[in-house]
């Protein structure tokens, strides 16, 4: 399984350590990859499932044919999420000139992959104040380099994810002015997919994968979202400093979690807009049918068998 090592993986990692795939039978490896890197691998069966980001890549590789299929959603925005926001430089908030996203008219604002996900989250705050992507200037800078860019004032505002939005702030460096749930509730914003390959030879074994990781999924989701079993916080939070990059058990005290549905459930009217995003900006050149991309069964017969939560 090819994952990123991030938070929003947390089913994938609790049901890892806690045995839920070996009780179904499954012996999982995971590999650390760009999601780009996953795609060629899943096409040939050299990764069975990996996890990506509803971006251009996804849906481009499908329009090429690769029969690949979206079975379960990592990470959904569920309300109250700030598991990444958009950051204003601390002295444009201190000094009034930003107050709301109309403010953002003129400034530069950075992103780490231009034309992906990151820009329609972006371009929704910008329509929040009436502007559009004309009215400022998009940039590429990587996650990690964003905050030093907001320092040296290299650049005015910009999408960040977490730990880096806690750290922008506990800095004194930006202030988060638009977390991720004001920006896109519901958005989806990392999937599993699956190798068409695997889906065709191992049937029995695609459905335990799901059975396995929907038990790890929940329990995140009582831990963090639902809030049923706050007290098993720390046991999840010591399996992420194994498989994630965070290792510092403290740095999750205020870290904004992914939110995650326990049934497996994504909107898929969600995927639609985001392609029609894409396809408006010129990096996605036609739409695919969702249909052809998206198998909700393997989740809804985990959820049989697990019970509806």
């Amino acid at each position: 399984m090819g994952v990123a090592g991030l938070a929003p993986e947390a089913g994938i990692y609790i049901a890892l350590d806690r045995g839920y795939f070996s009780a179904e039978g499954l012996s999982v490896e995971t590999s650390r990859l760009q999601g780009s890197d996953q795609i060629p691998l899943l096409a040939t069966n050299k990764l069975q499932y990996g996890t990506l980001g509803p971006d251009p890549t996804l849906f481009n590789a499908v329009q090429r044919g690769v029969d690949l299929k979206i079975v379960v959603a990592n990470a959904t925005v569920t309300k109250d999420e700030r598991s990444a926001a958009l950051l204003v430089r601390q002295d444009l908030v201190q000094s009034g000139k930003y107050k709301s996203p109309a403010d953002l008219k003129g400034m530069t604002i950075a992103l780490n992959n231009p034309g992906a996900s990151t820009q329609l989250y972006a371009e929704r705050i910008l329509k929040m104040g009436g502007l559009t992507r004309n009215d400022v200037k998009f940039t590429a800078v990587s996650f990690a380099d964003m905050l030093t860019a907001l320092s040296n004032k290299a650049i005015d505002a910009a999408w960040e994810v977490e730990p880096f939005v806690s750290s922008a702030t506990a800095k004194g460096v930006a202030t988060a002015v638009v977390p991720m749930w004001q920006a896109y509730p519901g958005a989806i914003t990392e999937l599993i997919v699956m190798s068409p390959t695997f889906a065709q030879e191992q049937p029995e074994a695609a459905k335990r994968f799901m059975v396995a990781f929907l038990r790890g999924q929940r329990d995140y989701y009582a831990a963090f979202v639902g809030n049923t079993n706050p007290a098993g916080r720390n046991d999840i939070i010591t399996i992420l400093t194994k498989y994630t990059a965070i290792k510092d058990p403290a740095t999750y005290a205020n870290l904004g979690m992914s939110g995650a549905d326990p049934n497996g459930e994504f909107n898929d009217q969600v995927l639609s807009d985001m392609e029609d995003f894409f396809v408006a900006g010129g990096t996605l050149p036609a739409k695919v049918d969702v249909a052809r991309m998206v198998d909700h069964s393997y989740a809804q017969t985990a959820v049989q068998q697990l019970g509806r939560i």
